[in-house]
């Protein structure tokens, strides 16, 4: 193996029939139901005697707390429902994931698994893990077009979808059971013009589990890298002159996923951000990691410590962090869509916007108290990933953005509360002026003349009825 890659590609998921209900019931796991004869299968526990030690070592490495986010227990209240394919459970099958680049290399990667995770905060993750074995294809400059060209879900740039400077000529992959053309050549992009539409392989696997969920991408035109890449000649310029390493267009475009020039171009910016992005604990022994907000890369030698524990501490423990993170910052966006949808709705839907923003606020602490954390590992450089991620995805200052929406939506709810009471109030103070006159009449002429009483009863009730049916039609269109 020469390296490996691992793709995420992170979505809302909802259901059309659920659109105007409330957020809780929207985002329930109850709704995530797999279709009869769907290829996915849905994993709760180890298959494998490697997954089962894989996960010692996973669990032991995050604290307790931090395991009902990671994995599915199985039970209703769960938070992550977990799916894989079926016919990686199979013995001798072969799943390939191929991407054709124009006036390039046509590359094979081995599909190592596909999982599906659906979280209950509404958003989910569709990961690929993918292996390069061939050895015509394991030049730094061949890494870097993978990544690069594999990451596009669709043309970033409507132009691409001629010139492809960014985008695959052609995405595929072959061995599925579904009976699906898992294609994407992106022509169809420039007829269609359908924004924010992942490439077709993608909508036909989440289409496989079912036809009636609808997805949306939450970030942009590309997934989430974590690429793991061993090469001597690199690791050894790591070792013996890191700074200028540090500061060279191989380190930089290999960071930040570029597959020719650095997309920096100012020697002064490109150096803070290059060195913001690295963690050269290792640097000694030759490895360097680097953490953007859409990247996790690891560059060491070809020896037995980073082609077995370290290539499998990224392929797990360090893509569950990654995974954590992304669905930190999902999460978080489709809070902020669902505080926009509050917010324009009518006023005089003043029971239903209480409703909805109830539903929205609990919804909200379960996320704060359940997935969102400061600190996930006792491990000195799991502390350091784990900062350094949420530094990158800028997570603690969007979650301050987003408890200050939420603030002004609380705020806006008791506007219109307070507009509410205010009417009553008037309508009551109404009541009372109209019945004071009539009482204080009845009362002067009851102490003689009974039948004058009883006339002045009836005629009090009929001008308080018409009075209060004017007056109140008059208030309630304020």
């Amino acid at each position: 193996m020469y390296s490996y890659h691992i793709f995420l590609f992170p979505f809302n998921w909802s259901f059309e029939k659920n659109s105007n209900k409330l957020f809780e019931q929207q985002v329930s796991l109850n709704n995530i139901v797999p279709d009869r004869l769907s290829n996915w299968i849905r994993q709760t526990v180890p298959s494998t005697e490697r997954e089962l030690k894989e996960l010692y070592d996973e669990k032991n490495y995050y604290y307790d707390f931090i395991h009902q986010v990671l994995y599915d227990s199985g039970e209703d209240s769960t938070i992550v429902k977990h799916y894989e394919r079926k016919e990686l459970k199979h013995e001798g099958s072969q799943l390939s994931f191929n991407i054709e680049v124009r006036d390039k290399k046509n590359y094979q990667l081995k599909i190592d698994d596909i999982a599906l995770n659906f979280y209950s905060t509404g958003v989910g993750t569709l990961i690929f893990y993918l292996r390069n074995e061939n050895e015509d294809q394991k030049d730094f400059s061949d890494i870097k077009l993978i990544n690069q060209f594999g990451r596009r879900i669709m043309p970033p740039f409507i132009e691409d979808v001629d010139k492809r400077f960014e985008t695959a000529e052609r995405v595929y992959i072959d061995g599925l059971w579904g009976g699906s053309p898992y294609d994407e050549d992106f022509n169809d992009y420039s007829r269609h013009l359908e924004s924010w539409k992942p490439a077709s392989y993608i909508l036909q696997l989440i289409n496989d589990f079912s036809e009636d969920i609808q997805i949306k991408p939450v970030i942009d035109d590309r997934m989430i890298v974590n690429c793991w890449y061993a090469n001597d000649h690199l690791s050894t310029r790591i070792q013996t002159d890191y700074e200028k390493f540090l500061q060279s267009d191989d380190w930089y475009s290999f960071v930040f996923i570029d597959s020719t020039d650095p997309t920096c171009q100012n020697d002064k910016f490109c150096k803070r951000i290059i060195k913001k992005a690295t963690n050269p604990r290792w640097q000694n022994y030759g490895t360097l990691y680097g953490i953007t907000r859409y990247s996790m890369v690891a560059l060491g030698a070809k020896d037995f410590m980073f082609e077995t524990v370290i290539f499998k501490h990224v392929r797990t423990l360090y893509t569950r962090m990654l995974e954590l993170v992304l669905l930190q910052r999902s999460s978080r966006l489709r809070f902020s869509a669902e505080v926009t949808k509050v917010g324009i709705m009518k006023k005089a839907e003043h029971h239903r916007i209480a409703d909805h923003i109830s539903s929205l606020y609990k919804e909200y602490m379960l996320f704060m108290n359940q997935i969102y954390f400061r600190e996930v590992t006792s491990q000195d450089q799991g502390i350091e990933f784990y900062q350094l991620f949420l530094e990158q995805f800028g997570c603690t200052k969007q979650i301050s953005d987003l408890e200050e929406e939420l603030g002004e939506l609380h705020n806006y709810y008791h506007l219109l509360l307070g507009q509410k009471r205010n009417k009553n109030a008037e309508i009551l103070n109404i009541i009372a002026a109209t019945l004071l006159p009539a009482s204080l009449l009845a009362a002067i002429f009851s102490l003689s003349k009974p039948q004058i009483h009883e006339g002045l009863q009836v005629l009090s009730i009929g001008l308080v009825i018409v009075f209060f049916y004017f007056n109140t039609k008059r208030i309630l269109k304020k």
